[in-house]
C-alpha cells in the first residue's frame, strides 16, 4: 500500500500532466484548423459519432495490426523471391 508521502506526490504529479495536457489539444486543435475547414471539421465529428465511426475508433487498431502483420509476410515473401 502506498504511503500517504507517496498518494501526494501522484496526486501533484497527475495535476501537473493534466495541466500540461491543455498545450497539446491546444496544438491538436491549430494543427487540425489548418488542414481542415470548419465544415470538415463537423463532418468528421460526426463520422466519428456514428455507429460506423464508433466501430472504427474501436476496431481500428485492430485492423491495423492484422494489416502491419499482413505486410510483413508479403515484404518477406518479396525479399526471398528476389534473394533466390
Amino acid at each position: 500500500m502506498l504511503s500517504l508521502a507517496a498518494l501526494a506526490f501522484l496526486l501533484s504529479m497527475v495535476l501537473t500532466l493534466a495541466a500540461r495536457r491543455a498545450d497539446l489539444e491546444k496544438e491538436a486543435a491549430i494543427a487540425y484548423a489548418k488542414a481542415f475547414t470548419e465544415p470538415q471539421l463537423n463532418d468528421i465529428a460526426n463520422f466519428y459519432n456514428s455507429e460506423a465511426g464508433k466501430k472504427l475508433l474501436e476496431n481500428g487498431p485492430l485492423v491495423t495490426r492484422d494489416l502491419v502483420q499482413a505486410a510483413d509476410i508479403w515484404q518477406n515473401g518479396i525479399a526471398r523471391d528476389l534473394a533466390q
